[in-house]
């Protein structure tokens, strides 16, 4: 985690990868208790979704329209 921000040691941030293993369920729940973290004023134009494995359709364990939803919630 990353100190408070008036401590003064906190490093700058200017951009947030989020990534996720599109065969491995646990990644996404993960980066959805990721996101409750991130204030979504700052993640306005300072943030992406990778995904990986995203040539294994046959073994996805999301669905693409979870991904979007996601992503239009903080759109």
């Amino acid at each position: 985690p990353l100190p408070k921000p008036k401590k003064g040691n906190r490093p700058r941030i200017d951009y947030v990868i989020l990534m996720m293993d599109m065969t491995n369920r646990l990644s996404f729940n993960q980066l959805k208790q990721t996101l409750n973290f991130l204030d979504v004023e700052y993640l306005f134009g300072r943030c992406c979704f990778v995904c990986t494995h995203f040539e294994k359709v046959s073994l996805f364990a999301i669905e693409l329209h979870e991904i979007e939803s996601i992503a239009q919630q903080y759109d």
